[in-house]
């Protein structure tokens, strides 16, 4: 009987708000003969606003998207998706939230200032992009949008997130990256179905203990900040897939990280962190793990049993040796290890078949292996900068897959006749192709009739 109860009611509500809606969209419908409509269309004309014109852009998994407005009455009564891109737009007219069908609402880049308390309107929006203007402050009539379930605001002047975004606890998606925020209320704690949380590039200093109840978040953004510690409740959030602490001022990751079983990125590049804790094997489904400008002195061994891993990134350190079990990264495309102390490679590195992208330079290593042709999937290998290299191994010549070759600041390197071909054929083919001026000329049975190249590698 409960059970019946219950179900009438939940009917009840879904019909009462249903009706509402109808209400709504026929007050606005029956408003003054239509006359918002022509208001709205003369704004568009007076601001420039396109008529609805298609642009090409492979961002959007549609290939484009449109942009502006419709003037045709019909089918703007109909439009669930309203983009507006690159405009000089301080305010929104308020005839803009009477198309009440509106399901996903963009304004982007276009000097925005003010949203009018009338988005309280749009009952069916589930998506507000607002990213790239000038905004501070959100209406509290947002809280009345209960489908919204994404919101997009980086890029704008927000000193705080938006107290009313807390009252919307149906969301799901939150980003407001690049902005000015150096606090986070603990009424976070009230967002117990979000699921991404993207706050990268503020100003922010501590998180609240509240950040770590968000059982749903899967991403987790807080690089480009000022953070100085990720608190032990972080093993709290037990779905977490990604996370991202880059550039702040971190001196350790608490044994607590260890625990997310789920976590498949992990970033924590330029921070002051000294050493990784061998725990770090427990996250067997990491798959990028980025660790470059720290202070690392060594790779714990636990890091060898991260099987999935697809991307190691450990660039910017002080490592002065990578033990062979590396072999047992069997999944790992992308190596990088360039800027440490690294004086030869381990045998084991040579059975990474999947590798595509390796980058070795600015070290000291004295040799490279003949191992080297097993990298026949190789596109990326950056060996320069490093002094006491002397020679290439004669089998390099087979790796015809490279489209990128770093191997400036190499003093003493010298090449046979078959890798100045090889060179010569790579360049043939791509323009990332670098090495020292005068390289094919120290070897004095060849002289060189393809362009030298100096550039500085885009790294």
């Amino acid at each position: 009987m409960n059970n019946l109860t219950t179900t009438n009611q939940n009917s009840k509500l879904v019909l009462a708000k249903a009706k509402s809606l109808l209400d709504i969209t026929n007050k606005i419908l029956s408003n003054n003969n239509n006359n918002w409509i022509e208001k709205l269309f003369n704004w568009a004309d007076e601001n420039l606003i396109p008529n609805y014109i298609w642009v090409e852009d492979e961002n959007f998994d549609e290939g484009g998207y449109f942009n502006g407005i419709p003037r045709n009455k019909t089918n703007l009564l109909k439009l669930e998706k309203l983009m507006l891109y690159d405009l000089e737009i301080e305010q929104l007219p308020d005839e803009l939230f009477n198309l009440v069908q509106l399901q996903e609402l963009t304004i982007k880049n276009c000097g925005l200032q003010k949203i009018s308390s009338k988005i309280s309107n749009l009952k069916n929006l589930e998506n507000l992009y607002l990213a790239k203007n000038s905004l501070f402050t959100l209406p509290d009539e947002l809280k009345n949008l209960s489908k919204l379930k994404k919101v997009h605001l980086h890029t704008n002047n927000f000193k705080e997130i938006p107290e009313v975004l807390y009252d919307l606890q149906q969301l799901k998606h939150i980003c407001i990256n690049h902005c000015k925020i150096q606090t986070i209320s603990k009424r976070i704690g009230n967002l117990q179905f979000l699921e991404e949380l993207l706050l990268q590039n503020n100003q922010i200093s501590e998180l609240p203990d509240t950040l770590y109840d968000l059982k749903n978040l899967k991403k987790l953004y807080l690089s480009k900040n000022n953070i100085y510690e990720i608190q032990s409740d972080i093993e709290k959030l037990i779905n977490l897939e990604s996370l991202f602490i880059s550039e702040n001022n971190l001196n350790f990751l608490p044994q607590e990280i260890y625990n997310l079983k789920n976590l498949k990125q992990l970033w924590c590049s330029d921070n002051l962190i000294e050493a990784i804790d061998d725990n770090i094997k427990l996250l067997t489904n990491l798959e990028d793990l980025s660790l470059y400008n720290n202070k690392l002195n060594n790779l714990p061994n636990g890091i060898y049993n991260l099987k999935n891993l697809k991307q190691l990134w450990c660039s910017d350190n002080l490592i002065e040796a990578i033990d062979d079990n590396i072999k047992l990264l069997i999944n790992l495309e992308d190596l990088s290890l360039y800027n440490n102390k690294l004086n030869n490679l381990p045998n084991g590195i040579f059975e990474l078949k999947n590798l595509k992208d390796l980058r070795l330079h600015g070290n000291d290593l004295t040799t490279l292996s003949s191992d080297i042709h097993c990298f026949f999937n190789l596109e990326v290998l950056t060996i320069g900068g490093n002094p006491n290299l002397h020679s290439l191994p004669d089998n390099i010549v087979t790796l015809n897959k490279i489209n990128l070759l770093f191997l400036s600041e190499n003093p003493n390197l010298t090449l046979t006749l078959d890798q100045i071909e090889w060179i010569k054929d790579l360049e043939s083919r791509s323009e990332k192709i670098y090495y020292d001026e005068d390289l094919l000329s120290r070897n004095k049975t060849y002289t060189s009739t393809i362009d030298i190249y100096d550039d500085e590698i885009p790294f």
